[in-house]
């Protein structure tokens, strides 16, 4: 039966969250703030397991890839951050001179990211071997 009852707090972000979201295993929760961090978080413990800082202004779109080892973070920067999840190494990043990033998405199949721009753009990023 669904109760509604409040199961945990994730509270370590300075400002406005602006995205999570679950790794396909739902052990994880990413979450993308205003403060300009991504956080990854242990859903078992509610405890932030890494907290990622490159990007230079607010994170607008996280998205785990279809096999839970890597993470896309997109910021009003112009950016998209790759990132090893295990080891919360910064592997790439990718970047546009299109208006901000609003929104973005793996393909089911990991070999690609698609964004969406605030000028009604969508790119489409080509990822294979990209992030191994």
């Amino acid at each position: 039966m669904n109760t509604g009852d409040r199961l945990q707090v994730f509270d370590d972000h300075q400002q406005r969250v602006f995205s999570v979201a679950f790794s396909p295993d739902g052990k994880l929760l990413a979450s993308g703030s205003r403060d300009n961090t991504v956080r990854i978080w242990d859903m078992n413990t509610g405890k932030n397991r890494h907290t990622l800082d490159r990007q230079v202004d607010s994170i607008t779109s996280v998205a785990f890839s279809p096999d839970g080892k890597t993470l896309a973070s997109a910021s009003v920067d112009k950016t998209i951050c790759l990132w090893d999840v295990s080891t919360a190494a910064h592997l790439k990043t990718l970047s546009t001179y299109n208006p901000p990033i609003d929104s973005m998405a793996y393909t089911p199949d990991g070999k690609q990211i698609v964004n969406g721009s605030a000028d009604g753009t969508i790119l489409l990023w080509h990822l294979a071997n990209e992030t191994k």
